[in-house]
């Protein structure tokens, strides 16, 4: 069945046509996996407000709205909801900061749904994967919404930035797309399966792809002080081109 998280009507429609199969089929639902999810990229002032709406309509006020839709049913079997989240939720990489926003409010709806719904016998686990190859993290379409995102933007934008620095920044993330992403999606759909078919359930589950000392980085970096992760940024930073509207006040003074 076709179902827009994004459009109350297909949302209600699926939700009537699966309570009319429990019924004549005299079962119930156990498990709603909140799944949808779409990114975009490129810093903060970029593009337009719509974009932030666009996001937070999928991310965020989708998995709202199929959770409240199926909830009735969720307490009738004391079951479980699963959200698909990301570690973007809990650490704002730079140049993720709509996705990341969307994330972290994901997150905390989940935190407030857990909470609520524990009187109902019900259990709401999140999945917080870091980066794994799947469509939305590929070079195309890292592509096609950072250029979405560089031609929406205006044109005092577009001159403070310099077309220099966009280029640069588009090479980069191919790179990163091919580098940076894990090949192994069954770590992430592991998690999933656990957290409906577990007796007790983990709250978080992280999923981080490569060797341990991935692991123990992201774990770290949730501990350490707000200004050693901005202070880490800031030294990557330094290798990148500066924006020409920047360069050219270092060549004034």
């Amino acid at each position: 069945m076709r179902m827009d998280v994004t459009s109350d009507e297909e949302v209600k429609a699926v939700y009537e046509q699966i309570q009319k199969d429990l019924t004549q089929n005299e079962e119930q639902l156990w498990a709603v996996v909140n799944n949808a999810g779409i990114l975009t990229l490129g810093p903060l002032d970029w593009g337009t407000v719509d974009t932030y709406k666009r996001i937070f309509e999928v991310n965020t006020f989708g998995m709202v709205r199929v959770s409240r839709t199926f909830l009735p049913l969720i307490r009738q079997s004391k079951g479980r909801i699963v959200n698909l989240v990301s570690m973007a939720g809990r650490l704002t990489p730079e140049n993720l900061g709509i996705y990341s926003m969307s994330k972290h409010a994901a997150i905390s709806f989940s935190d407030g749904l857990r909470r609520e719904t524990r009187k109902w016998g019900i259990k709401v686990s999140t999945i917080e994967p870091t980066a794994y190859k799947t469509p939305m993290a590929g070079p195309d379409y890292f592509t096609r919404e950072l250029e979405k995102q560089w031609n929406e933007s205006s044109d005092d934008v577009k001159q403070l930035y310099g077309q220099a620095y966009y280029d640069h920044f588009k090479q980069r993330k191919d790179r990163l797309t091919v580098a940076k992403t894990g090949k192994n999606i069954y770590e992430v759909i592991d998690k999933m399966i656990d957290a409906i078919r577990s007796p007790d359930p983990q709250i978080r589950y992280v999923a981080v792809p490569g060797k341990a000392y991935n692991k123990i980085a992201i774990f770290l970096a949730q501990l350490m002080p707000l200004e050693v992760y901005d202070s880490i940024f800031a030294h990557k930073s330094t290798r990148e081109p500066k924006p020409s509207g920047l360069q050219r006040l270092v060549n004034e003074k």
